[in-house]
């Protein structure tokens, strides 16, 4: 039961309020703290993980001096999105492309609180712990295309067709190691027809905000706090984040990605030294050898 100081203070916890009419009866109507508590409950009952809690469209940053103008136009796709929900969208839903950091989970987290605030159900899935239930991404995708229920997906893999055997024969291994998969391969290319039939294609690109914010953090001192190049607050690391991530960890953390790049840098040049290396394709370098890494213990 609410506690005192917990209790609307127009129906008093009653849920109701009393009106007068216009020809001076008096009614009792539903008090708006009912529809605050639905709504509140309807946004756990979302499932939307702790960590994007905060997200919505209103702090969906677009305006900081190296963003890219797709944030733009993704946020504003999201709002006519919303204003066109469900009349006019007809089952269709968003497919949010982009590599990782550009906050494609912000802006679908942000556009599912406020469909759920105008009285949309809606739940936040992992679409790898939604595959570990169901084995058949095909059938989901097809049962949601079928019942014209809206999705929205967020996928860091590029909107291309899967590769055929032998287009990967023609590539040799270095190729192989640097050439990025597609969401075809990911899916295949039958899940990925339906999914262009079900979903409006949203790319977003940039640089990677995650990157940009741990290089700026590797300079701060333990008790400082500042501005990272994208215009974000970015503190340092404390004794407990919210993954339980102590400083020495941090620090060991920061060394292997140090080594790991400097890998890269190096493998790049020995497979093909009369060839120019941009940053991307280090950093895809990167990305690779940091998974195979992921499993080694820490460095001393």
């Amino acid at each position: 039961m609410p506690m005192p100081e917990d209790l609307c203070p127009i129906c008093e916890g009653a849920g109701l309020r009393i009106v007068e009419r216009a020809d001076g009866t008096r009614a009792a109507i539903p008090c708006e703290c009912r529809r605050e508590h639905k709504m509140q409950r309807m946004l756990e009952q979302a499932r939307i993980p702790r960590r994007y809690a905060h997200c919505t469209l209103e702090n969906y940053e677009t305006k900081f001096s190296s963003a890219n103008k797709s944030l733009v136009d993704a946020l504003h796709h999201a709002r006519i999105f919303l204003e066109a929900y469900p009349a006019k969208t007809e089952g269709k839903g968003l497919l949010l492309v982009g590599g990782p950091g550009l906050g494609k989970t912000h802006l679908s987290v942000g556009l599912l609180r406020a469909l759920i605030e105008r009285g949309a159900q809606g739940l936040f899935v992992d679409y790898r712990d939604l595959l570990k239930q169901v084995q058949n991404s095909a059938h989901i995708l097809n049962s949601r295309y079928n019942d014209q229920l809206t999705t929205i997906i967020t996928t860091n893999f590029p909107n291309l067709p899967e590769r055929s055997a032998e287009e990967m024969a023609r590539m040799n291994e270095a190729q192989r190691i640097m050439s990025e998969r597609t969401l075809g391969d990911r899916i295949g290319d039958r899940v990925l027809s339906r999914l262009q039939e079900m979903c409006i294609v949203v790319k977003i690109t940039g640089k990677d905000f995650r990157q940009r914010v741990r290089s700026a953090s590797f300079a701060l001192e333990p008790a400082e706090e500042t501005k990272s190049a994208t215009g974000f607050s970015s503190p340092a690391p404390t004794a407990a984040s919210e993954e339980g991530t102590r400083p020495n960890d941090f620090m060991k953390s920061v060394k292997r990605e140090v080594e790991v790049k400097e890998s890269a840098q190096r493998r790049s040049a020995s497979l093909h030294p009369d060839r120019v290396w941009t940053q991307e394709d280090i950093d895809r370098e990167v990305e690779r050898k940091t998974r195979l890494h992921a499993s080694r213990p820490p460095l001393d």
